[in-house]
């Protein structure tokens, strides 16, 4: 009778493992298929990218009124260059850097704090409701 209580309990443990597994790639799938935002899509509008206007992100995509912004990879195509994430640091095409640590990201000209769907620091606040991230409009490369 333990042998089988025992087997039982690890086979509920597998597939709660299994289901935890089953719901981040449903997450991913809708992220990629442009039904949820991309999170770090999110983080780039919010906080990294120097360029002004509101935005509202599709998955990989985020339209607005300075121009499309475009996810590929780790890539991010906008109006005023590429920009490159690698390993919690954005490579801005002014030859600037955006070191993202701790829900902070960091460069030469400025500092934003991330809490919650909120970005505030010295280059201003940025909002985010649902999909829309909404920049100051004083907001420049």
């Amino acid at each position: 009778m333990k042998t089988k209580t025992i087997v039982l309990v690890l086979a509920m443990a597998g597939s709660a493992f299994a289901g935890d597994d089953f719901i981040e790639k449903i997450k991913e799938t809708r992220i990629k298929n442009g039904c949820d935002p991309d999170p770090k899509m999110a983080d780039f509008t919010g906080a990294v990218y120097r360029g002004g206007g509101d935005y509202v992100a599709s998955g990989s995509v985020a339209n607005g009124s300075g121009g499309p912004i475009i996810k590929s990879g780790n890539v991010y195509h906008t109006p005023y260059g590429v920009y490159t994430y690698v390993n919690g640091t954005w490579l801005r095409p002014d030859g600037g850097a955006v070191v993202e640590a701790k829900g902070s990201f960091v460069s030469w000209d400025g500092a934003m704090v991330k809490a919650k769907n909120v970005y505030v620091g010295n280059l201003g606040a940025s909002v985010g409701a649902g999909n829309v991230m909404l920049r100051p409009s004083w907001a420049s490369r």
